[in-house]
């Protein structure tokens, strides 16, 4: 696992660095440092990392709109701010974790057990995806499935359209949450769009969605989720 560290305060950054190593041990194979924005932005290397831990005061940025710049990248990001009367906003950005300061090694450890632990917590209310030359915030209420793309996924909405996102299917897996269930390795589900599941005879295997789409499902997958079915026409 990569992690890049965004911290205007030295200190900060090194405390971050000492303690996420100690916690990760092993899982990690660099945790680089970052004291401006715009040198993490510009590292060629940023797509490389699993996740960003990200300061929301930033020599004087917005730094909201510097999450929503950040939130759109292929990373996942945990916030480390003292801005927690903004916990809540940030959330609604798609961050993974927002981690207040002063912090402790305790309160990081349950920020990074999200990466490691299968997870519970709510899905975001926003997406950041890029849209054209800018941004745009998608409304994740809308997102029905998504297809996992080599190093982008595709997002398929309720309306019948399509956004694309640089974040991997199993990045998005972590981030969104147990309201969605991976059916295949190259589908992840709204548990509450899944109307039944299928066998087509062959090894072949299917979930039916109520919009009347049939998405291939792994045979593994297909044996956990028959054993979650609720036989009320939603998964348990």
């Amino acid at each position: 696992m990569r992690l890049l560290i965004v911290e205007d305060e030295r200190p900060i950054a090194e405390d971050l660095q000492f303690l996420v190593l100690k916690i990760l041990g092993d899982l990690v194979s660099e945790v680089a440092l970052e004291t401006h924005l715009e040198g993490a932005l510009q590292r060629p290397d940023l797509k490389a990392f699993d996740v960003v831990f990200l300061d929301l005061n930033l020599h004087g940025r917005d730094g909201f709109e510097v999450l929503k710049q950040v939130g759109a990248c292929a990373f996942l990001t945990i916030v480390v701010s003292a801005n927690t009367d903004r916990a809540l906003e940030a959330f609604e950005y798609g961050v993974l974790d927002f981690v207040a300061k002063p912090y402790s090694e305790a309160r990081l450890r349950k920020a990074l057990d999200r990466l490691t632990q299968p997870l519970h917590h709510k899905e975001p209310r926003y997406l950041p995806v890029r849209h054209g030359a800018g941004l745009r915030l998608l409304a994740v209420d809308q997102l029905v499935y998504v297809q996992g793309a080599d190093v982008y996924s595709a997002l398929h909405l309720r309306d019948g359209g399509q956004v694309d996102s640089e974040k991997t299917l199993a990045r998005l897996e972590v981030l969104l949450g147990a309201a969605f269930v991976r059916i295949h390795k190259s589908f992840l589900v709204r548990r509450a769009e899944i109307a039944g599941l299928d066998a087509a005879g062959g090894g072949r295997y299917h979930a039916l969605l109520h919009s009347g789409e049939r998405l291939p499902v792994g045979r593994q997958r297909y044996k956990t989720l028959k054993a979650e079915w609720g036989g009320d026409g939603a998964l348990s």
